[in-house]
């Protein structure tokens, strides 16, 4: 007979793969956002402070759907919260072709976002219990890379259709999610747990987050993730609109320029979790949180396109361990029966930023332009640098 080991090692490639799928539908869902926002404004003729409404009733969305699928993923498991949450996020981004006014888009964009919001923790705590302490790192930082995947995949497609395509429809690319959630469902590998596993899971609320001693990891490590959200989503949101009215891009030269920030966070994601094994993960994250702060101002000053363009992957390598660094990092910070709800928790609770962000940002630009409004996320990656000093670190090289 297979004990608990066994089956776990059996299960993680298959694991690996459909957590993979499941997560790239994330950055799916968000960065299309983001390449049809100057469309949107366009046809809405709404403001950029509006337009950056969207972005945030999105997070917001996310934070919801964290602490839903977080607490489904106990009580049911972490497979079937994955399989609805996104047949959800699909369902809403459906409705998003046929809304004729902003107030509508915007209503949708949050019930969207519920289900963006609930994938990340149960897909960590799938893979993190499927594998070693050893692989964990890689492993987990490779399913989180699927975002730059998608990420890639939505700034391609945008460079070579959205001139051909309406908004609209482009926006029906990520509703496939509904598909991949039907596939997960039946095709997905079956997590093993025993009994008192079961209990286990059934028994944890979101009140357990800040009893005893956990709270000293849930308030910090919640803030890690508002100050990483903050500098991302202030930063990324803007993106395409900054190479388009900034920088005098056309739509094919924005969606390359954009899509090569993925590109390197793609690199990222698996490098920094392999540097993480070096340095420990609580380290590699400050590193990852100190550079990018340094990046972001050469970033938005520089105005030679061909150096942008060099530059671009090399800021997202950043980006892309603080991305797959936390779900590393916030999976051994719980212990296991608290993984999908506490990991979940921390990072989107921490999407406030990305609600807060994208609107700071574009209320700026209204006033000061975008180059001014963007340079102020550099101030969140140096707070994220000072919140890791008050957790330990949670691996040591052997």
């Amino acid at each position: 007979m297979l004990n608990k080991t066994d089956i776990v090692s059996n299960n993680r490639w298959p694991v690996l793969f459909w957590n993979t799928i499941a997560y790239l539908y994330d950055s799916l869902a968000l960065i299309t956002l983001s390449i049809c926002i100057p469309f949107i404004i366009k046809e809405m003729n709404i403001s950029l402070s509006q337009s950056g409404l969207l972005s945030s009733a999105t997070m917001i969305g996310g934070a919801f759907g964290a602490i839903f699928f977080g607490k489904m993923a106990n009580r049911l498991g972490n497979k079937k919260a994955i399989v609805w949450a996104l047949i959800e996020c699909g369902v809403f981004t459906v409705f998003v072709y046929f809304a004729k006014t902003f107030e509508s888009l915007l209503l949708l964009r949050f019930f969207a976002g519920i289900g963006i919001g609930g994938v990340w923790g149960p897909c960590v705590a799938m893979v993190s219990e499927s594998w070693d302490a050893k692989n964990r790192s890689w492993a987990i930082s490779f399913v989180l890379s699927s975002f730059a995947m998608g990420s890639i995949l939505a700034s391609f497609l945008g460079a070579y259709l959205l001139s051909q395509l309406n908004w609209r429809v482009f926006f029906m690319i990520s509703a496939t999610s509904i598909i991949a959630g039907l596939l997960f469902y039946y095709f997905g590998p079956e997590e093993t747990e025993t009994k008192s596993e079961k209990t286990k899971r059934v028994a944890i609320t979101l009140k357990d987050l800040f009893l005893n001693n956990i709270f000293k990891i849930t308030i910090p490590a919640t803030m890690i993730a508002f100050f990483y959200m903050s500098g991302f989503w202030g930063l990324n949101s803007w993106v395409p609109t900054f190479l388009v009215q900034e920088r005098g891009f056309n739509i094919n030269e924005m969606g390359i320029w954009n899509m090569m920030i993925y590109i390197g966070m793609l690199a990222g994601y698996p490098l920094c979790g392999l540097l993480s094994n070096y340095l420990g993960r609580k380290w590699t994250l400050f590193l990852c949180f100190f550079v990018s702060a340094l990046n972001i101002p050469f970033y938005i000053l520089c105005k030679n396109s061909d150096i942008l363009f060099w530059f671009s992957p090399l800021m997202g390598f950043w980006f892309g361990g603080l991305a797959g660094l936390q779900g590393v990092y916030y999976s051994e910070l719980y212990p296991q029966e608290m993984r999908a709800l506490g990991g979940g928790f921390c990072f989107n609770i921490g999407r406030a930023g990305a609600v807060i962000a994208p609107y700071v940002v574009g209320f700026l630009a209204d006033f000061k332009g975008l180059t001014i409004g963007m340079g102020t996320v550099s101030l969140f990656f140096l707070l994220g640098c000072f919140m890791l000093l008050l957790l330990p670190e949670t691996y040591k090289r052997h």
